[in-house]
């Protein structure tokens, strides 16, 4: 809705539709006011989408023996780690060619007529918050899943 009217905004201030006959002040300014609503727009159509992948790209996962750690280094870099033996529960969501997401101790919420997660990534318009504890959209998720359940064992086993 925000995309579409500050184009159809836009257009009209800039005489797409022919002149409407204002002062010869009001057109310009108008068309200057404007552009901000269709940045924001644009990027609320679109832009999101191309934000989450840049910063997926810039974002590391990794396993040891005693934890899990995520460092992004995006526009600065953040490094959340987890000891297993503070991880109460593991999620794993997987598709049919093997990506997947492994969240540990996941937000419980309420799902919605739809089958989203109410809670999940508030404040983010695709539903995924890079700042949780999680690893995104890996490749071989399930065998990364039997590798940190193997290591929890082993912590609890100590």
């Amino acid at each position: 809705m925000w995309g579409g009217f500050a184009i159809f905004w836009e257009s009209g201030a800039t005489g797409f539709w022919g002149n409407s006959g204002n002062s010869h002040l009001a057109p310009g300014f108008f068309a200057l006011w404007g552009i901000p609503f269709v940045v924001v727009g644009q990027y609320l159509i679109w832009g999101r989408f191309f934000y989450a992948g840049w910063k997926k790209a810039r974002t590391y996962y990794g396993v040891t023996n005693k934890r899990v750690l995520v460092l992004s280094t995006g526009s600065s870099r953040r490094v959340t780690d987890a000891y297993f033996s503070n991880i109460d529960s593991v999620s794993l969501t997987t598709r049919s060619d093997g990506i997947g997401t492994i969240e540990f101790a996941p937000e419980p919420g309420v799902q919605s007529a739809w089958g989203f997660n109410i809670n999940r990534g508030r404040g983010n318009q695709m539903g995924i918050d890079l700042s949780r504890l999680a690893f995104f959209d890996i490749d071989n998720a399930r065998e990364v899943y039997q590798l940190i359940q193997s290591q929890r064992e082993k912590v609890r086993q100590q």
